[in-house]
């Protein structure tokens, strides 16, 4: 059995949940009665990372976490995503967004189980990436900076670039996993969440 390597998670809870009109971070699950941030760091927790970080804005305030601030503005996830390569010391990172409140285990532990020191994973669905549910090489660390300090934001495009420098493994979403991948974005996504 191929050995995995060391890996962090982290939340991606900073952004600013426009749409929604609150903070989305702080919605209760329906099925677990914990604000989705917990929910999902309850789930990541679960699979064993060395530590699950919560990716966050200026303004959040999540007690007793593991707490990494986006220091880079206004960039969408691709600040989150930023910031957590830059404080972590694991070959790889697993990041889940907030809001894919349908995500379970058996996804996430396939892209881990595909990775290796230098090589995250990436389901593509339909000739698009899923980057909010994805593992990345620390490796790629000066890649994404670049990226972001090109001012570039689209995660489709970063995530083009990292496969093609051979930074991300690309795995096809198989299609009983598709529901897990749904991103509650407006209150009328909390109906078919």
């Amino acid at each position: 059995m191929k050995q995995q390597p060391g890996f962090a998670a982290a939340v991606l809870a900073g952004g600013q949940s426009k749409r929604m009109g609150t903070d989305k971070a702080f919605l209760t699950h329906q099925q677990t009665q914990r604000p989705y941030w917990q929910h999902q760091q309850a789930l990541l927790q679960s699979l064993q990372p060395s530590r699950v970080i919560i990716s966050a804005n200026a303004d959040q305030d999540f007690k007793e976490a593991d707490i990494v601030r986006d220091t880079h503005d206004r960039v969408g996830p691709l600040g989150g995503l930023l910031a957590c390569l830059e404080s972590m010391h694991e070959s790889l990172l697993l990041v889940l967004a907030v809001d894919m409140i349908a995500m379970t285990t058996t996804p996430l532990q396939t892209l881990l189980d595909g990775c290796q020191d230098r090589q995250g994973a990436v389901y593509r669905d339909d000739g698009f990436f899923q980057p909010t549910a994805a593992v990345y090489p620390l490796a790629a660390l000066d890649q994404v900076r670049a990226f972001q300090e090109s001012g570039k934001r689209r995660l489709q495009d970063l995530l083009q670039q990292l496969v093609e420098a051979d930074f991300m493994k690309v795995l096809p979403l198989p299609g009983n996993q598709r529901g897990a991948f749904a991103n509650v974005n407006a209150p009328q996504d909390l109906t078919h969440a």
